[in-house]
């Protein structure tokens, strides 16, 4: 992806616990991306509709519901995206298998080091279209 020096690289961090929301957030920041928190469901998908992001980092279960609907809204706008969860994502959501996962606990490095990769910023060799992280 080519992007001028004016173009936010905005990434969707859509993480209902509020320390790990900080530490993708802090790392996203210092990597050089614009990272958008949202804690809910509904606060992604507003965002969703009103911002142009780049790549997003999705977790699984936020309470009762899950990010599917989002995953899904994004991958049609070619987004990239990738799941994090506790779960097999596989299992809870079959429809989600084709996401690379991450399976919590996992560290803000990988995630950033995925959005590196989606986004052509690869510098430590990570596979991309690996689906199983």
């Amino acid at each position: 992806m080519t992007e001028s020096p004016s173009t936010p690289t905005w990434v969707l961090v859509l993480e209902d616990s509020g320390l790990m929301a900080m530490e993708i957030e802090a790392a996203l920041a210092d990597a050089g991306y614009h990272p958008v928190v949202a804690a809910s469901v509904s606060e992604a998908e507003s965002a969703v509709q009103a911002m142009g992001f780049v790549c997003a980092l999705l977790d699984f279960r936020l309470g009762d519901d899950d990010c599917l609907a989002v995953a899904l809204a994004l991958e049609q706008q070619g987004v990239p995206v990738a799941i994090i969860s506790g779960y097999d994502v596989a299992v809870e959501a079959p429809e989600l298998a084709r996401f690379t996962s991450f399976r919590k606990p996992v560290g803000a490095a990988a995630l950033v080091q995925w959005v590196d990769a989606m986004l052509g910023r690869d510098e430590a060799g990570f596979a991309a279209g690996t689906n199983r992280v």
